[in-house]
């Protein structure tokens, strides 16, 4: 008869710290770290080590700490990565009948998607779209909403990110660059008017 004795649990050395550490800042996954710092577990439900790496973590400072710089190693890595692929357009080879490549087709549509993600995380203040700060329904079925910055600042255009995948990749790709382009003019005379005003 098997026995019903839970498996005894393995104290948590140096080694299975530097193992746990070092998976989590490569993958960021808490569940992935504990699993491979605990080989030796025998649980299926994927969880295995996981909540007495927790709870060391919550008994010692020095390991929340490690922990938190592994969880930024791996954060900045994904960042890195969504960097390189924001100015790489998507290529798609056009073949012709015979299968030879004729041509390549790009697609800057999802690249400048990730740049604008990329720019409302580094600059949100510019770059973030506003948000609604009330929606009613009227009688008619329609859904008014009413923004923040419409409230403060009338005449101001607002161009939500979705708005630029309705254009074809070129004219999105000219939009990006004109809003570029008011943005530092608008920077240049404000700088002016300051010096002005400090002369």
């Amino acid at each position: 008869m098997p026995s019903s004795n839970p498996q005894p649990r393995r104290p948590i050395d140096d080694k299975r710290r530097r193992v746990f550490l070092k998976v989590l800042a490569e993958t960021g996954s808490v569940a992935a770290a504990a699993r491979a710092a605990t080989p030796h577990s025998k649980a299926k439900d994927g969880r295995a080590g996981r909540r007495s790496f927790e709870q060391l973590a919550e008994r010692d400072p020095i390991f929340a700490a490690q922990v938190e710089e592994a969880k930024s190693h791996a954060i900045a890595r994904v960042e890195e990565a969504i960097m390189e692929r924001a100015f790489q357009p998507d290529e798609r080879p056009i073949i012709d009948k015979e299968g030879n490549v004729v041509a390549v087709q790009t697609d800057r549509r999802n690249a400048n998607a990730m740049l604008l993600r990329a720019a409302e995380a580094l600059a949100p203040e510019r770059w973030a779209p506003k948000k609604n700060i009330s929606s009613d329904v009227r009688h008619s079925g329609q859904v008014a909403h009413a923004h923040l910055h419409a409230a403060v600042r009338p005449g101001v255009l607002e161009i939500d990110i979705n708005d630029l995948h309705r254009l074809p990749a070129e004219r999105a790709d000219l939009l990006i660059e004109i809003i570029g382009e008011l943005r530092e003019a608008t920077e240049v005379e404000e700088t002016k008017r300051l010096e002005a005003r400090d002369a």
